[in-house]
């Protein structure tokens, strides 16, 4: 290439064609800086726009991929949570979307299993409202068969006379499981803490059980009482039923945990039924109900607890209750 400048009319003259060695071409400085930004301006013009165009392109992406089928998944659970009785379907493009199926499937089964669950408790409610209106019933024809007993017993033949205990004790252990399934039915109500005076506590048990009560603790505890005293006559009677005549009771504080040791001296409980010492209706016991543990339990959830059987053998069994340290008053 050659290139000659002519400073008289700025013109740049520039011969690069080897066949034509005497064609020389002129070039104006003023067109060729214009020349050279037009040239700069429409490929920034042109780098932008496809800039742009892929920038759209990928928030389209995002969106189409992402952010629509997160906020179809947000949207279904807000709505099923405000009324679970309804299932609400996915929009296909979330089900077949192959980043969220896992998730579409796991809401959809989540609002299945929902449905089935309501339907069962629902179903589970009418039970309970028919159970507890023939508890009822029983109890009052339970009551009236009581009375009866009583002149059973001062009856002048000495045969049904000999027969008039265990006809009591049989009302006794009907009326008993039927107080308990009512318990067990009927919805724990919100507790009301207030000081607790524990030595009367323990005597109370002493009456209903007819065990010796040894208490170990503070003297003043703040929780409900009606449900602390229910909690520790199920145990109570619990263990009375295998033969257990002492309950210990031993209140203690543990960090942030208020700890209640009840303690008996009954002949332990068997591998076999601690597997299922808290669900209801199941007892190995002969006159139990399976309901005392599953009741105490609950009742111990409603203070805010636990209940778990810690040791068992044959000097006897101990549960623990846990309980928030705000049951001590200092």
């Amino acid at each position: 290439m050659e290139i000659v400048t002519g400073r008289q009319n700025q013109i740049t003259y520039v011969n690069d064609l080897p066949f034509r060695k005497d064609l020389v071409i002129g070039i104006s400085m003023a067109e060729l800086q214009r020349d050279l930004q037009i040239f700069f301006f429409k490929s920034f013009v042109i780098t932008f726009l496809v800039s742009l165009g892929l920038y759209s392109f990928g928030q389209w992406l995002l969106w189409r991929f992402l952010s629509q089928p997160l906020h179809a998944l947000v949207e279904t659970i807000n709505s099923f949570s405000t009324d679970p009785t309804i299932a609400r379907p996915l929009p296909t493009y979330v089900t077949q979307s192959r980043e969220f199926n896992k998730a579409a499937k796991a809401v959809e089964q989540m609002q299945r299993n929902t449905l089935i669950a309501l339907r069962q408790r629902e179903r589970l409610a009418d039970i309970g409202e028919a159970v507890t209106k023939i508890n009822h019933d029983i109890r009052n024809v339970l009551s009236s068969a009581t009375l009866v007993t009583d002149a059973l017993m001062s009856s002048d033949d000495p045969k049904v006379r000999r027969s008039a205990p265990h006809v009591v004790r049989s009302l006794e252990q009907a009326v008993d499981l039927c107080q308990s399934m009512l318990d067990y039915l009927v919805e724990v109500p919100p507790p009301k803490p207030d000081i607790i005076p524990m030595n009367e506590v323990a005597d109370e048990l002493e009456i209903a059980t007819g065990m010796e009560v040894i208490y170990e603790g503070p003297s003043q505890i703040f929780a409900d009482r009606k449900i602390m005293f229910r909690i520790l006559l199920n145990l109570a009677r619990n263990a009375g039923i295998v033969g257990a005549t002492e309950l210990k009771i031993d209140i203690w504080r543990a960090g942030h945990l208020g700890v209640i040791d009840i303690l008996d001296n009954g002949p332990g409980i068997s591998e076999d039924a601690r597997r299922t010492l808290f669900q209801a209706f199941k007892t190995t016991k002969a006159g139990g109900t399976g309901l005392g543990l599953a009741i105490a339990r609950d009742l111990a959830v409603a203070l805010g607890g636990n209940l778990k059987l810690t040791r068992s053998n044959q000097d006897g069994s101990e549960f623990r209750l846990h309980l928030p340290k705000q049951i001590f008053l200092n």
